[in-house]
Parts: structure tokens; C-alpha cells; sequence
């Protein structure tokens, strides 16, 4: 991945605490559009009626697959634990593939799933323990979005015609979320006790 400097902060490590993918960093972004001039009707029975009813149609749509912006997360406990007595700030600490890969990985809010393995976050050790989760290290959910139309031509003449046309924007109504809770927050036991770790706070337009 290609890194890029983010905040310097002088008190941590260098390019481990200072250096991570920009936020907006999309390696993946994919768009189709295409459209279809649908066969004439008429060619099957071909009479004033279905000429009229049948012929002129388009389809036309696109398709975007895009990857999700880059996030990183912050670490925080019941009993307000000063890990570095001083300034710095801390990050979580985290082992393994922190994406969920297996189980309810449904981010939606409220709900017993998550985008995130909280198995994967684990609260800091003692004093000085800063944590060692770079400033981002793992991509939000991706765009997955289809818009379609339909066209119906109506000659009236000579170059004249009419059209009737019919959009619809996330044909599949397909829910992008766009944020995610990145708090984990754990008890003096080492429990994480964010209920809503891992889950959906926002999402992008649904039109």
C-alpha cells in the first residue's frame, strides 16, 4: 500500500504512530454504464399498435463498485486508566485481521452483527502502553450502487418525437454506510464493553 504522512505527532513513533493510507484513498473504483436500443416489438407482430407500443425503447444504466475510505479507531476504559501520563494520546491495540470475516458481520445499528472483530482489539497493557494500531489500518464498507433507466421514443414525424423516460436511482436499494464506531472501550477486566463497536453510525444517501 502506498503510505502517506499523515498528523506528525513528535511524542510516538515515527512511521509506525505518523504514517498510514489518507482517509479518501479508494484503490478500488469501478463504473460501468451502458445502454441497451431493446429489439423492436413490431418484428413479431408488426401492426400500428405495437409499432407504437412496442418499438423505441432504451435501457441505459451504471453500476459503481467502489472500495471504502480508510479509518482507523480509538481505545478508551470504564475507569479512565492513564496509560501515558502525559500528552500523545493512545490507539488501540489490536492482533489479527481486524475485518469481520465470519459470523452476523451486519453492520446495521442495533443490530447483534459488526464490521469489526472485537476479538482482534484488546485493551492496553498498563502505563506507557500507547497501543500499536497505525493512524488508519482497515477500509469502511465500499459503495455498491446501481442506477437504471427506461426510454420510450414516440416518432411524430420527421424529426420530431417524444419521450417518455423512467429513472430510478440504488435500483437494489442497496444501504452504503459510510461510518462506523471505531471506539473500543474496555472494562479494568479487559472486557470490551462498547455494545456498538463495529456497527454502523452513518450511511450515504439512499438516492
Amino acid at each position: 500500500l502506498r503510505r502517506l504522512v499523515g498528523t506528525l505527532v513528535p511524542l510516538r513513533p515515527g512511521p509506525e504512530w505518523n504514517e498510514s493510507p489518507d482517509e479518501a484513498t479508494q484503490y478500488q473504483n469501478l463504473i460501468m454504464s451502458y445502454t441497451w436500443d431493446v429489439p423492436g416489438g413490431s418484428k413479431l407482430w408488426n401492426n400500428i399498435l405495437t409499432r407504437g407500443l412496442l418499438d423505441g425503447w432504451q435501457i441505459s444504466g451504471d453500476t459503481a463498485l467502489v472500495s471504502g475510505d480508510w479509518s482507523g479507531a480509538s481505545t478508551s476504559t470504564t475507569d479512565n486508566f492513564d496509560f501515558t501520563g502525559g500528552d500523545g494520546g493512545t490507539r488501540p491495540r489490536i492482533s489479527g485481521e481486524v475485518l469481520c470475516t465470519s459470523g452476523n458481520c451486519d453492520p446495521t445499528p442495533g443490530g447483534s452483527g459488526s464490521f469489526l472483530d472485537a476479538t482482534a482489539f484488546s485493551r492496553l497493557t498498563g502505563r506507557g502502553d500507547i497501543g500499536n494500531a497505525p493512524r488508519t489500518f482497515f477500509q469502511l464498507p465500499g459503495i455498491v450502487n446501481t442506477n437504471l433507466s427506461a426510454f420510450k421514443n414516440f416518432q411524430l414525424g420527421g424529426n420530431k418525437r417524444i419521450q417518455f423516460r423512467w429513472e430510478i436511482y440504488n435500483l437494489f436499494n442497496q444501504v452504503n454506510w459510510s461510518a462506523i464506531n471505531t471506539n473500543a472501550q474496555f472494562n479494568p477486566q479487559g472486557q470490551m464493553v462498547n455494545a456498538s463497536f463495529g456497527q454502523a453510525t452513518a450511511a450515504r444517501a439512499a438516492r
